[in-house]
């Protein structure tokens, strides 16, 4: 952890987008991912501020953390060192007065020759703000005369959004999704509303579509995908070894991939559902021959379901499913509130 800094990731709904709303999330959401980072439980009064408003853990000194939302974003940096993060939303307006205000000379001219200015500006003003909030002043200083030599990196969050993270020296990022409704599911104290059985979910608009074939149906995934080539390059894809590799040879598309099914695929595809990291799993299943790995065909099968992920195991659904409204919508659904379930378990066995 001294050479790693986590950040956790959360797209929030439409309806929450508000900034006077990630407010009221905030505090649960830092309590939700020093749980899930650090394994420590925050109180109210462990959160102390600095001279500039700058918080950290009084009983946990050694661990620093800074919080960003912007739009539908919500993002907390946790780390061994001193950090400082910022994501915005980039706005379609004019920014000529505010890049003159902000920027130096310098920076300025390459702003002005830049093939995206509002893209190149808000690169600027991100990486201006993670360094005010790395040093904790915030911006009590002309952003015009930062000395920023210190390391930074921009992170690819989002197409629409500019994020950096700045801390003292290069250090290794992970990024952590954290799905809403993991965070809708916990209290003001870090805990889990126990009268939930069910939270909702979000699919995004850019779907995590994992692609699986056994060996008797690949040619027909491969050509699936290409008839929605279209569709499909607008997703985030992924999927087993050898399907991965022969989609990608044979319609250009880029895809992610795993094990092959035999040496434990199934079972990373049925991993990533766990953790939120896939939508919509398509399977083109050989019902005629016998598969070595068939406990793990049975074992995703059964995560998909209890996860209510949309899965298709033919053609038919397939194309049907592709071909949905839904396909370039949000999708909310009801998933089991494992925390709930856990509690409940644990109290009866």
């Amino acid at each position: 952890m001294e050479n790693l800094i986590k950040i956790c990731c959360c797209k929030l709904p439409e309806s929450i987008k508000e900034q006077k709303l990630h407010t009221l999330y905030s505090k649960k959401f830092l309590r939700l991912v020093l749980q899930r980072t650090m394994q420590i439980e925050v109180r109210e009064e462990d959160i102390v501020y600095g001279k500039y408003k700058k918080p950290s853990l009084r009983r946990y000194p050694d661990i620093h953390y800074n919080i960003s939302h912007s739009g539908r974003y919500m993002l907390c940096a946790v780390a061994k060192v001193p950090v400082g993060l910022d994501i915005e939303f980039c706005r379609e307006r004019s920014q000529e007065k505010l890049a003159r205000k902000i920027l130096n000379n310098e920076e300025y001219e390459i702003y002005l020759n830049a093939s995206d200015r509002q893209k190149c500006f808000f690169r600027y003003w991100v990486l201006k703000e993670s360094y005010l909030k790395w040093t904790g002043e915030g911006i009590t200083r002309d952003l015009d005369k930062l000395d920023m030599t210190q390391w930074w990196k921009f992170l690819e969050i989002d197409q629409d959004y500019e994020c950096c993270i700045y801390s003292e020296k290069e250090t290794q990022v992970e990024v952590i999704e954290i799905p809403y409704g993991e965070l809708e599911a916990t209290d003001e104290k870090g805990g889990t509303y126990m009268n939930d059985e069910y939270v909702t979910f979000t699919i995004g608009k850019q779907k995590k579509i994992a692609l699986i074939a056994h060996d008797g149906k690949k040619q027909e995934m491969i050509q699936w995908c290409e008839d929605h080539k279209d569709i499909l390059k607008n997703h985030f894809l992924c999927g087993t070894g050898t399907t991965a590799r022969m989609i990608t040879d044979r319609t250009g598309l880029p895809v992610k991939g795993y094990n092959s099914g035999p040496l434990g695929g199934d079972q990373q595809i049925g991993a990533k559902i766990v953790e939120g990291n896939i939508d919509f799993v398509v399977f083109f299943s050989d019902p005629l021959e016998a598969q070595p790995h068939d406990p793990d065909v049975k074992a995703l099968l059964r995560i998909a379901q209890v996860y209510d992920i949309p899965m298709a195991n033919n053609k038919a659904t397939a194309d049907f499913m592709i071909t949905s409204k839904y396909m370039n919508d949000e999708y909310d659904h009801q998933v089991i509130n494992f925390k709930n379930n856990i509690a409940k378990r644990a109290s009866t066995l």
